[in-house]
């Protein structure tokens, strides 16, 4: 199925979470989810609740459980490139249908190590419309 990575955003560490799995627990702290190697292309994401379930073509299906109950974010790594999932805008609202933006690296999506997120870098490349669009894997 996927490979998935956690990154801490305030930490920076990084945990490989064991793939082959249909429900995960986010942490309590505000962290990166990166799914990698995805094997099959992602039919749809959709939030249920607080929750993130991603669906994929072959029928497989992720559930990130509790995802929305912090500053969490979810990045995709299709063909070596990371798309970033944004699930909600600037004023913290859910986003339908849930666009994607393609992004070099997951840094800017970090908390600085004095605590302070990147929020105006991130609204700059929002504002800047630096590729946000829906992700069509055909």
């Amino acid at each position: 199925m996927v490979n998935i990575v956690v990154v801490d955003k305030k930490t920076h560490a990084e945990h490989v979470v064991s793939n082959n799995i249909s429900d995960f627990n986010m942490p309590a702290s505000p962290a990166i989810l990166k799914l990698e190697n995805t094997h099959s292309n992602i039919k749809n994401i959709k939030t249920v609740g607080n929750d993130v379930i991603v669906n994929f073509e072959d029928g497989s299906s992720v559930t990130l459980i509790g995802f929305l109950n912090v500053d969490n974010s979810l990045v995709i790594q299709v063909n070596g490139e990371l798309l970033w999932v944004l699930l909600k805008d600037e004023q913290g609202q859910l986003i339908e249908p849930i666009p994607y933006s393609k992004i070099d690296a997951i840094d800017p999506l970090l908390y600085e190590e004095n605590g302070i997120d990147s929020v105006f870098f991130l609204a700059a490349l929002q504002a800047a419309g630096t590729g946000i669009a829906i992700y069509n894997s055909d």
